[in-house]
């Protein structure tokens, strides 16, 4: 018996559900019940490049849906029978879909009918318990059986919380000036702000794509806009010299613009990145989909943050570089409020 180990990001699988409670046998009714009706959900499947699904799973769980190991020497618990999917596909009425947070796994072939057991045995003896529910897997391509035994729930992501337009947090910036004031763009309200950056502890540089940026340092300024009714935050970064790094779009649960001075949004995780050329970069899908996979953002907040990264990503294509123009206009005007002294730096 050969185990190896592995990691698998948050995923979904839409398949058709029954307990244990159904009585012996109902694992293969499951089987034949969602490869008699697979029609209804091939489009949903989740495919690689040449077009092949990713996988089917025979995904299992605790009676509570909570993914823990069945129950009472592993003889209760509920067993859904399915295909991976992508996070945001929803189920045609008759299939239920699950959403299994990020482990690390032991897998191994399912090579005969002892395979569970000897794996289960192993582990006890090397003091490695399980972490949550077994799981099966048929590779679609070469047709093989894998069982995955969850050693680790892997959380890497923090809880999505609020952020306010100083970025009074931010322990990285040491000085800075601040200006606000009232900006409309297309018919759109909100509030414009320009953080002159002063000091910082270090440098902060990000890879945009196959480059690195620094979009922090001394002598740089950052514009953020919040408009009214969206569901997205804008902040344009600069350079010392004026010229635009790049525009970041974080997708949000609301931004509330009350007080007017220092605006704030909850963080929805996925962000979109758009560079002066226009270029764009969907970044921290992956948290996103973690994040719905362990319950700290709900279904609808994962759809409608899903819904807002598409609506927002085709805005872009068509628009993307008249609002970059708009975000420089704006630097200039506040940059230029903070040299005349004009009263909206407190």
């Amino acid at each position: 018996m050969k185990l190896e180990r592995c990691e698998i990001p948050a995923f979904a699988v839409i398949g058709k559900e029954g307990s244990t409670n159904d009585g012996e046998g109902f694992v293969a009714k499951l089987w034949e019940e969602a490869n008699k009706h697979f029609n209804e959900v091939a489009e949903l499947a989740a495919k690689d490049e040449d077009g092949n699904l990713l996988g089917i799973w025979g995904a299992m769980s605790d009676m509570n849906r909570a993914f823990q190991p069945w129950e009472n020497e592993f003889t209760e618990g509920l067993y859904l029978a399915g295909v991976q999917c992508s996070m945001e596909q929803e189920p045609p009425e008759g299939w239920t879909k699950w959403v299994i947070p990020s482990y690390e796994y032991l897998y191994t072939e399912r090579t005969d009918p002892k395979t569970f057991s000897q794996v289960i045995d192993w582990m006890k003896e090397n003091q490695l318990p399980l972490a949550g529910a077994v799981h099966d897997f048929t590779c679609p391509q070469t047709g093989k059986n894998f069982l995955f035994f969850p050693i680790k729930k892997l959380v890497n992501i923090p809880a999505h919380k609020r952020k306010d337009m100083r970025r009074s947090d931010w322990k990285r910036i040491l000085k800075r000036k601040y200006v606000w004031d009232r900006c409309t763009f297309q018919e759109k309200e909100g509030i414009a702000s320009l953080i002159l950056i002063r000091e910082v502890v270090q440098p902060l540089v990000v890879r945009n794509g196959d480059h690195e940026v620094t979009i922090v340092d001394q002598g740089m300024s950052w514009l953020q806009i919040a408009f009214r009714n969206q569901y997205v935050w804008v902040t344009a970064m600069f350079d010392r010299h004026d010229r635009l790094l790049q525009i970041y779009f974080d997708i949000t649960d609301g931004n509330q613009l009350e007080p007017a001075d220092n605006p704030t949004f909850e963080d929805m995780y996925l962000d979109i990145v758009m560079e002066p050329d226009g270029s764009l970069f969907e970044l921290d899908r992956e948290e996103l989909d973690e994040a719905y996979a362990t319950g700290i953002v709900s279904e609808k907040q994962y759809q409608k943050s899903i819904s807002e990264g598409q609506k927002l990503y085709c805005w872009l294509k068509e628009n993307g570089l008249a609002f970059a123009e708009f975000c420089c206009t704006q630097m200039k005007k506040l940059k230029g409020q903070l040299k005349d002294g004009t009263d909206r730096t407190r």
